[in-house]
């Protein structure tokens, strides 16, 4: 059950705080004072779509928060479904959604997630229904949906196993697309892998050799620079005239050798010198031995310049590299070995096709078959609910016709059926239906399906749509009665159905001049009895309320009351 919602800079609306009740929250309001804006906000804050215009003019970022009390054990079960890692050791659910330029940031508890996550968590929760929504009673898809979903677990069972016997038979068809019936195509496929395989194979690629070729190549291709580079630093460390480093570091050595008796930090310097002096002494020979081993070898050089044309020209025949190509080669070889036993692998998945084009049908049929019986029993409730919408002596019949092409969901083709008066055809819904018919069969649908689905929070916007008289009572009394086992939250513009409010809200808009500014803001408000009145009386009269609205209007709650009485038990 909804037991709050903030609203804050979306809109007309700058800071509201709602608490709703059980059983039938009516909300009233003139036009164009917020109220569909209000149940947008609710879908905003349940991951619908959200654009920055949405945010209140002059404010930087909007917040919707939704608070669920959540008791029913069958609710809370269906929640940890979406996410086991829901707390709702406290009984209450908090979904929040802040708005901000071009982003938004849910939650849930606290805790961040995705507008995906947030919509399985709200199909559990709330069940919304505007004057749109109507319209998929106009289409087989949506009409199709209603009674899939009608059938429940039942349904969804018999779909999952249609849905995997068709995955499976399109990966058959898939791999024996993949081999190819076409012998000469597959002859020259096999001819190309084994070209390839050979190719690859003959290479004999390792990994990273392409590297280690080009640090080598690039070593023997400067080999005269390195020759002379080596020669040069061995003389400066021991030739020349003067005996090269190693001379002049040897005459440093005697100079201070002869005065470090005498001097302790000329001793120390001399330690120094003397490590020094061993070093370059190492370093000396290492640089003759690298140059007396140095060898330049023009065929090596060529050898290793045609490696890397060859590795080269596989990297960029096959594109990736030596390892990738190598990985490559192993797909190829099994791809090859496939194809080589073609034939036999055709026969023994065409057997397969056939067997599980025999099992896709025998799922087709027990979905079929599922749907109309569903759909007989769905047929004769929503007949029953219609009957007390002022709809009396309607025939309504839901025909499942397995004539459409087979998908994941099977193959029929679903279609509403209606006569709505005696002596007249049984025709489709979506070709005689108006739109007040439409909204008073949606919610017998609503109706029906409200008692299969226990805990959700329904909401109606404008359910009302091409209504009044006799018919609008018969509206108020099915809301009233589905609000005897859920929660409902309706916004409407008839007294009929607002004098059946268990707790009323009063939506109004005010124009403020702040220092010369003027802005709109729209506000919400709980009434009592007496205001609720005064709110028919306008409903029913217009611009000028009369004593004879007022008393109207009090009549109207009176036989509400009378009413509700005799319906007083709730379910959640």
């Amino acid at each position: 059950m909804l037991i709050n919602l903030t609203v804050k800079n979306l809109a007309l609306f700058k800071d509201i705080t709602v608490d709703f009740q059980k059983g039938l929250n009516i909300m009233t309001g003139e036009t164009g004072a917020g109220k569909s804006i209000l149940i947008g906000s609710v879908l905003l804050a349940l991951g619908g779509r959200y654009t920055s215009d949405m945010i209140r003019s002059g404010e930087k970022a909007g917040f919707v928060e939704l608070v669920f009390s959540v008791d029913n054990d069958s609710v809370k079960e269906e929640l940890l479904k979406t996410d086991d890692e829901l707390d709702l050791s406290d009984g209450l659910l908090v979904i929040s959604r802040r708005l901000m330029d071009g982003r938004s940031v849910s939650r849930v508890n606290g805790e961040n997630v995705t507008q995906k996550q947030l919509r399985s968590i709200a199909s559990v929760l709330l069940d919304v229904y505007g004057q749109r929504d109507a319209q998929i009673l106009l289409d087989s898809g949506g009409q199709g949906t209603l009674l899939d979903d009608f059938g429940a677990d039942v349904i969804k069972l018999a779909k999952a196993e249609t849905a995997k016997a068709y995955r499976d038979l399109q990966t058959t068809r898939k791999q024996i697309s993949e081999i190819g019936e076409d012998r000469d195509r597959r002859q020259r496929e096999i001819d190309l892998l084994a070209y390839e395989i050979q190719e690859i194979e003959q290479a004999q690629l390792r990994s990273g050799e392409d590297e280690e070729l080009e640090n080598e190549f690039t070593r023997l291709s400067h080999a005269q620079q390195i020759t002379e580079g080596l020669a040069g630093a061995r003389e400066a460390l021991d030739g020349g005239a003067e005996g090269g480093a190693s001379g002049m570091m040897a005459r440093s050595l005697r100079e201070l050798g002869d005065i470090r008796r005498f001097d302790d930090h000329a001793g120390s310097l001399y330690d120094q010198l003397l490590q020094a002096d061993e070093l370059v002494s190492d370093i000396t020979r290492e640089l003759s031995s690298y140059l007396d081993q140095f060898d330049y070898s023009p065929q090596e050089a060529d050898r290793i310049g045609n490696r890397l044309d060859l590795l080269n020209r596989l990297k960029n025949k096959y594109s990736g590299t030596l390892e990738e190509i190598n990985a490559l080669c192993t797909g190829k070889k099994e791809r090859l070995a496939l194809l080589e036993r073609a034939e036999e692998t055709l026969d023994e998945l065409g057997a397969r096709r056939r067997e599980q084009e025999e099992i896709l049908r025998d799922k087709c049929a027990v979905l079929t078959e599922g749907r109309r019986r569903f759909a007989a029993l769905m047929a004769h409730e929503i007949s029953d609910s219609l009957k007390e919408l002022n709809f009396a002596d309607n025939r309504f019949e839901i025909r499942v016709e397995p004539n459409g092409p087979v998908t994941p969901d099977g193959c029929d083709e679903i279609i509403f059926m209606i006569g709505p008066n005696p002596g007249e055809p049984m025709r489709e819904l979506s070709k005689i239906a108006s739109g007040g018919e439409l909204s008073r069969i949606m919610l017998a649908v609503k109706t029906v399906m409200a008692g299969r689905e226990t805990g959700k929070t329904l909401i109606f916007d404008e359910i009302d749509a091409g209504i009044s008289g006799r018919t609008a009572g018969a509206v108020a009394e099915r809301l009233c009665s589905i609000s005897l086992t859920h929660q409902v939250i309706c916004i409407t513009h008839l007294a009929q159905i607002a004098s059946m409010a268990d707790a009323h809200y009063l939506i109004e808009k005010e124009i403020k001049d702040t220092e010369g500014i003027e802005e709109t803001i729209t506000h919400i408000r709980q009434i009592g009895e007496d205001e609720a009145a005064g709110e028919l009386a306008r409903i029913l009269g217009g611009t000028k309320i009369t004593p004879a609205a007022v008393n109207n209007a009090k009549e109207m709650l009176s036989l509400a009351k009378t009413y509700k009485e005799k319906h007083t038990v709730r379910d959640f």
